[in-house]
């Protein structure tokens, strides 16, 4: 498995910090942030930065592992609603920016999880939706990616599977992440990740912790309130998450998102330094 950082460790830094740091801390590539006031990749940027940032990562000895995008957050309103429909033009925008960047991943949603009030329909129209994304992609050679997430519609890896047999294409997987699991409430250890079975299409890292109501919160959730923290910090047993995935064969990216952003530099480098420990942990049995 291969460690990659998640460029909204650096939402409030350049682009270009993000990339020295993870050349810095020894990652193999980066996950790519669009939106959220990051101005790391949009929809619009020029072919021209696009070939910028090729160089840049290319010159760090750096992949783009994924380019993570806020598409489909209205999926299950259905493939037909024109504002969804006109963000298969955008996929496509993105598919042709990953060819430059040399990457084969683009990340989208399917809905909140308030939309499962619309039961059964509900997730038939995202899984229009994201069939439709698929198709788009699969004409550049791209693969599409919807995370768990928790307040998502996939929010478990029962419902990521369900959905997955709904938009019945090769080129539809998941992310894994552990951490948004946890704050779920839902399993996310081996059992999980054989019901992901071959819909694994990348792992994200990210340490939580459950809070006290009386400290500011990153996210409240489930009646609880919940934190991040550095990776061995928190209460995800990435320990058992991990040994799970590399049990299932998974030799993709570890993409580290920790949440702890006051100073990105530093949160890089203690997150590589524990992840690698983790996974030589992780290793000890194999060998003996």
């Amino acid at each position: 498995m291969k460690l990659c950082l998640f460029t909204n460790v650096f939402a409030k830094a350049p682009l270009e910090d993000a990339i020295r740091a993870a050349a810095k801390n020894r990652f193999t590539a980066v996950e790519l942030l669009v939106g959220w006031g990051a101005n790391h990749l949009e929809h619009n940027t020029t072919e021209t930065r696009v070939r910028e940032i090729k160089r840049m990562t290319a010159d760090a000895g750096l992949a783009v592992a994924c380019i993570y995008t806020s598409l489909g957050s209205r999926a299950y309103l259905g493939a037909d609603l024109p504002a969804n429909r006109a963000e298969f033009d955008t996929l496509r925008s993105f598919c042709e920016k990953c060819k430059v960047l040399g990457c084969d991943l683009v990340r989208v949603g399917c809905g909140r999880s308030q939309a499962t009030a619309g039961g059964d329909d509900a997730a038939r129209r995202s899984a229009d939706w994201l069939r439709g994304a698929s198709e788009a992609a699969a004409l550049f050679g791209m693969r599409v990616v919807v995370e768990i997430h928790f307040g998502q519609m996939v929010e478990t890896a029962p419902q990521a599977a369900a959905m997955a047999a709904r938009v019945a294409r090769e080129n539809f997987g998941v992310i894994f992440d552990p951490g948004n699991m946890f704050i779920a409430g839902a399993d996310y250890g081996e059992a999980a990740v054989q019901r992901l079975g071959k819909h694994l299409f990348h792992v994200h890292v990210k340490d939580i912790k459950r809070g006290e109501l009386a400290t500011s919160p990153l996210v409240a959730c489930g009646g609880h309130h919940f934190h991040g923290e550095f990776l061995g910090e928190g209460d995800v047993d990435y320990r058992a998450a991990l040994r799970a995935v590399a049990r299932a064969g998974y030799t993709g990216y570890l993409s580290c998102e920790c949440m702890k952003k006051d100073d990105p530099w530093e949160t890089a480098r203690r997150e590589a330094e524990a992840l690698r420990l983790l996974l030589a942990e992780i290793a000890e049995p194999r060998q003996k």
